[in-house]
């Protein structure tokens, strides 16, 4: 789901605003200090899958998106 959203949706240069439109509120700890807001998806999609997968979304100081893209912890 969130791959047809990555190639449907050009997240960069939404604002805070329209990202919280079409993807709903964040949780409060989704902010980081680093400028990111991070949505969970839930856990890692592959054969182990043990650690979690997340749609990351960097900041720019106008709170605009410059990037998004996928990572694990």
């Amino acid at each position: 789901m969130v791959d047809d959203l990555l190639a449907t949706h050009d997240l960069r240069g939404q604002s805070l605003d329209d990202v919280v439109r079409l993807l709903g509120a964040p949780p409060r700890s989704a902010f980081s200090r680093h400028g990111e807001l991070r949505y969970r998806l839930g856990p890692e999609r592959s054969a182990v899958g043990i650690d979690s997968e997340w749609l990351l979304l960097e900041l720019d100081g106008g709170q605009r998106v410059r990037a998004a893209r996928l990572i694990t912890d």
